[in-house]
């Protein structure tokens, strides 16, 4: 190959310089990389690579983690009021577990705003998480019983303050009259704060049929 005098090439127009850029690229690989076996030349171009694409994966995790920890110092934490349903059998006062308990948090104009589910533990208890601010008004219901308390919705304020314990006053109805009045000589359970006491008459699959259709 013909050999340039130093400072040739910077002598060279910005289009002669870029000519011969193309003529050595057509030429073949650099002198320093003549006398290796092309496997190692593609291996060091494939290494090289790497050791960048390396560099701008943990530049890019750097950048992702700032911005995660910019957000959530910006986010204002958010606080959840706890509301706990027990239910209880209606006659015998007895807590029931494995029921699945619904609540409807509305606002006074009946307007629903959010709906919770879960199943209560073996002491006849379930916890709800609700974001703050709270909806005015609960509503209770066991999805698989007969709900023994008029009304059936509470408001939040009497729940948070000193709890509620719910009532069944007599009906006329026969039926719902013998399945919610509870047995003689049965305690009152006590309110707590934050919490709901609601009876429920266990209806089997039979009765839970009728009633399901019938509502």
């Amino acid at each position: 190959m013909w050999d340039r005098p130093p400072g040739l090439s910077a002598a060279l127009p910005r289009y002669g310089r870029q000519t011969d850029k193309w003529r050595r690229a057509a030429l073949g690989p650099p002198k320093w990389l003549s006398g290796l076996p092309i496997t190692h030349v593609r291996l060091s171009t494939y290494m090289s690579y790497k050791r960048q694409w390396k560099k701008n994966a943990a530049f890019a995790v750097l950048i992702a983690g700032f911005a995660s920890t910019s957000v959530s110092l910006a986010a204002p934490p958010q606080h959840a009021t706890e509301i706990c349903i027990r239910i209880l059998d209606s006659r015998t006062h007895r807590a029931l577990g494995s029921r699945k308990v619904q609540i409807d948090l509305s606002g006074m104009d009946a307007q629903s705003y959010q709906i919770m589910v879960g199943r209560t533990g073996p002491d006849g208890m379930v916890a709800f998480e609700v974001k703050e601010p709270v909806p005015p008004v609960v509503d209770i219901g066991d999805l698989a019983s007969y709900p023994c308390s008029q009304p059936e919705s509470f408001p939040t304020h009497d729940i948070m303050d000193s709890g509620v314990v719910a009532r069944w006053p007599p009906s006329g109805f026969r039926k719902a009259d013998r399945w919610c009045t509870p047995n003689p000589g049965v305690a009152q359970p006590t309110p707590k704060p934050g919490e709901v006491v609601f009876f429920v008459h266990p209806l089997n699959v039979w009765e839970n049929f009728w009633y399901t259709l019938l509502k």
